[in-house]
């Protein structure tokens, strides 16, 4: 990448300029020129000055080269190992589950995984050392152990919109077509051969989120209109009330690293207004509260990952914007906001679509990304902000 540096006068500014990044600072440079800087220059005298923030861009952000997995490939989903190193990528022509390296951000050949079915979505044992695969073509839930390669299989009928595992290694997967329903797939040390429906999830098709103890999950009904919190301690319904608004086509939510808050990714017409609702957790009562919230972004966001420290919330615009406000064209942007203050402290064009549900974040906070407008044959890294 080369950026343009202008440099005018004495004690003037320095503008480097890449896309709609604009960064300024003032230094002592003797009569009007143009200097043509490599990136990696750029980035060491930003550092330097310790000045590059323009609207909110940080110079610390790196975007690499996105690794490419073949114009055959139709990548679904991604899902973090840190135990394992892996960041696993769901290729569901290929019938793959790829593996990044966490640290070197290379394909690690020797740790893939192919699957009988097409891979939608992915969930790990609460010690990582199984997989748990939700494919199509046939119907299935597929549990590998990683360690030997070996698996198992849970099958049902229609097509799987989600799966999960829960703090007891119980196996959920939702099932989208008619009726639909939640399945229960045994464990992961021991799944069942046929899934069992759920009575208490009648109504119910998809898993729209999780926290991170595994102990409460968020089912939702084919329409959007309905949806509820699934208690995997002692099962039962909790009411989540209007999660997702009037009319949406989509809904997700996403807990806090520390599982006290939930944000939810809608293009309905929340109660809370026309931005992203947020909820407090009640850990005893496992309820949601709406709270207002300084995280208040004027786009539908179509993905959305937190950053543990410091505490940043990483989001994508939706590919097909609608109603919230003004910036509806960046939709190749990657927005990260704090999260305590709601400030937006960078904005990176990434050259690309992101999928929906289409990122993922490692504990050193590199981002990843599923990158294609109308299908993901590559996974974008955006390196620690």
């Amino acid at each position: 990448k080369i950026f343009l540096c202008e440099l005018s006068g004495s004690d003037t500014k320095i503008t480097f300029k890449e896309g709609h990044a604009e960064l300024m600072h003032t230094m002592n440079i003797p009569s009007w020129t143009k200097y043509f800087l490599p990136l990696s220059l750029v980035i060491t005298v930003c550092a330097a000055l310790s000045a590059c923030k323009p609207g909110g861009e940080t110079a610390e952000v790196v975007i690499s080269t996105p690794i490419l997995f073949g114009t055959v490939s139709d990548l679904r989903a991604l899902l973090v190992s840190e135990s394992n190193d892996c960041l696993y990528v769901a290729d569901h022509n290929q019938r793959q589950i790829h593996c990044v390296s966490l640290t070197t951000h290379s394909i690690n050949e020797g740790a893939a995984f192919s699957t009988l079915g097409k891979p939608l979505a992915m969930a790990l044992a609460r010690d990582a050392a199984q997989l748990v695969i939700a494919t199509e073509e046939p119907a299935a839930v597929e549990v590998i152990v990683i360690a030997t390669k070996s698996r198992q299989s849970c099958t049902f009928i229609g097509t799987p919109t989600s799966v999960a595992v829960s703090s007891n290694n119980q196996i959920y997967v939702g099932v989208g077509d008619s009726p639909g329903s939640i399945y229960s797939c045994g464990t992961v040390a021991a799944p069942i051969q046929s899934a069992a429906s759920i009575a208490l999830l009648s109504g119910y098709n998809r898993i729209a989120g999780q926290n991170h103890s595994g102990t409460l999950m968020v089912m939702v009904s084919k329409d959007m209109s309905l949806a509820t919190l699934w208690d995997t301690e002692s099962p039962n319904n909790i009411s989540a009330q209007d999660l997702f608004g009037a009319s949406a086509t989509y809904g997700r939510i996403v807990f806090r690293p520390e599982d006290r808050e939930a944000s939810v990714l809608t293009d309905g017409t929340a109660t809370d207004g026309n931005f992203l609702p947020i909820y407090s957790v009640d850990a005893t009562t496992r309820q949601l509260t709406s709270i207002t919230s300084a995280l208040q972004p004027t786009f539908i966001p179509n993905s959305l990952v937190f950053l543990q420290a410091p505490q940043r919330a990483v989001m994508t615009h939706a590919a097909e914007p609608v109603s919230w406000a003004t910036n509806q064209d960046k939709q190749t942007d990657l927005h990260i906001f704090d999260t305590d203050t709601g400030e937006e402290l960078g904005r990176y064009n990434v050259g690309d679509y992101v999928r929906k549900d289409g990122l993922a974040a490692d504990q050193r906070n590199a981002i990843y990304m599923l990158l294609g407008e109308k299908q993901a044959t590559s996974v974008g890294i955006v390196t620690a902000p």
